[in-house]
């Protein structure tokens, strides 16, 4: 401790332990004044912070300034944008898809319940969510963009009758989507067990969420001040997906937080380039004069030349026109951004060629980065299932029986009700003939199944083989409408020699 510390912790204690915060602060993530009002963080270049603290403490500190940098970089940086939704539409894709595989006493697939089961999914995922701005699918995208972006989502079920809501279908069941600010990160009461907006048991289990009903600046600006949560919502009726490095970390950070340096230098770069290139653009040229008794000042002298095509000046003598040369634009700067480009995919997981919009190179080098994307999408896929997808459904499937929408037939095996399949969007195909062969191959060996290659497509078994079924039957149809007519050989000789 130095000696002006000494003296604040003598003289001002509370003052000497806010610049003690304020030093650890730094340490870890720039400017701590902005990193504490929640601002955007300066550039700096000591990104260790104290051995001995904790993952929760860590979070604490810089959660929410990172989660306003990550905000404000994905409505304002392109790049930050490219990231987020190369991830949204790897995991999510256009639509969910439930395949329910309920089984019955014979050891097959229930197919009258499952039908069942899957009409009742469709009229829900219309309009699931309490506000019905968003269908299923689409929610599911906010909740990957959210929970990448802020590092943690929240989800809170409302079920049965409620005076103040109206479900958006016939099934009592609505989800209502909710961002970390609502749950805040500096509320723990160690006496409750409480950390940063969570309560948890002696394992350090989830037990209940402290929520506000309202986010701190709307409280702010309606005059009213942002105290303790106003409710405790139990952890039955409420889904925490958080983006986390660590054993038992309560809260989550953001999967753009090893990447928001190299954000800040690429924007530095590029502006400067571009100012240089706007100023490449602009033709200037200046007047080289002689020495002083070449021409005479006057008051009436104009200093400005302008260049139109097909203009001649007349000059005085001893003077020139010569142009600028600005030496743009700067040819090591694409090799240069696609370096970087590299670098944020390795801190992101994300693959580098959809981040930059850059698909050159050979097929062998465009489906080995497709195949290690895939294999990570796979695993946040899977991620993203566990958290919310499979309790979506399971909740689903509770209340269309706890409701009386549906009765369970005798020859289900109970065990199997909530069995379900949720495949993951497919992968795109770079050359679409060798991928069909390859999956022809594979089922030919009896290595794969048709369902398995219709779902890793990312198509609904059930539809594609009754679309299949009428295809086949309105083959059928027109061939018995119009048969085709046989000529006897001698009509087709008289035809030939007509036609000789």
């Amino acid at each position: 401790m130095n000696p002006l510390d000494k003296f604040l912790l003598a003289v001002a204690p509370k003052q000497a332990l806010r610049r003690a915060q304020y030093r650890q602060l730094a340490k870890a993530y720039g400017d701590p004044r902005a990193a504490l009002e929640g601002g955007p963080r300066a550039s700096t270049r000591s990104p260790y912070g104290q051995r001995s603290s904790t993952p929760d403490t860590r979070t604490a500190r810089s959660a929410e300034a990172i989660r306003h940098q990550a905000r404000c970089l994905e409505e304002t940086y392109d790049i930050a944008e490219s990231v987020i939704s190369t991830f949204v539409k790897a995991i999510i894709g256009t639509e969910v898809i439930f395949e329910p595989q309920v089984m019955s006493v014979d050891g097959v697939l229930h197919q009258e319940f499952n039908d069942l089961l899957r009409h009742y999914a469709k009229v829900w995922m219309r309009r699931p969510e309490v506000t019905w701005e968003y269908d299923y699918h689409e929610g599911c995208r906010q909740h990957v963009r959210s929970w990448l972006r802020d590092g943690e989502v929240f989800q809170q079920y409302v079920q049965g009758f409620i005076p103040s809501l109206q479900h958006g279908s016939e099934i009592p069941l609505s989800i209502e989507h909710i961002e970390a600010d609502f749950c805040p990160i500096n509320f723990s009461d160690p006496s409750r067990r409480i950390v940063q907006g969570i309560e948890k048991n002696a394992w350090g289990r989830a037990v209940s969420y402290w929520m506000y009903k309202q986010l701190p600046g709307e409280l702010q600006i309606s005059g009213k001040r942002s105290g303790q949560p106003d409710k405790q919502v139990p952890r039955d009726r409420m889904i925490h997906q958080k983006w986390t490095t660590h054993f038992r970390q309560t809260r989550g950070m953001s999967i753009l937080a090893p990447v928001l340096t190299r954000f800040e230098d690429i924007q530095d770069i590029e502006e400067s380039e571009r100012v240089a290139a706007r100023c490449a653009a602009a033709m200037v040229g200046f007047r080289k004069r002689g020495t002083g008794d070449d021409w005479e000042d006057s008051d009436d002298e104009d200093n400005e030349l302008s260049f139109e095509p097909g203009m001649f000046h007349d000059l005085e003598p001893g003077e020139d026109v010569q142009i600028h040369q600005s030496q743009r634009p700067n040819n090591a700067l694409i090799p240069f951004m696609t370096e970087q480009m590299r670098r944020v995919s390795g801190g992101t997981g994300a693959n580098a060629s959809s981040i930059a919009r850059d698909y050159s190179g050979s097929y062998s080098s465009q489906r080995q980065e497709m195949v290690e994307g895939y294999a990570g999408y796979g695993v946040m896929h899977a991620d993203c299932v566990n958290a919310k997808m499979y309790p979506d459904w399971k909740k689903l499937v509770d209340t269309l029986v706890t409701s009386r929408i549906i009765d369970i037939p005798p020859d289900v095996v109970i065990e199997t009700l909530h069995d379900v399949d949720i495949p993951r969007p497919a992968m795109p195909w770079i050359d679409p003939k060798k991928e069909a062969d390859g999956y022809v191959a594979l089922v030919d060996a009896e290595l794969e199944s048709p369902t398995h290659v219709m779902r890793m497509r990312g198509r609904n078994p059930t539809v594609v083989r009754a679309q299949i079924e009428a295809d086949r039957k309105w083959r059928q149809a027109q061939r018995t409408e119009q048969p085709i007519q046989e000529t006897s050989p001698d009509e087709d000789d008289k035809d030939t020699s007509d036609e000789d």
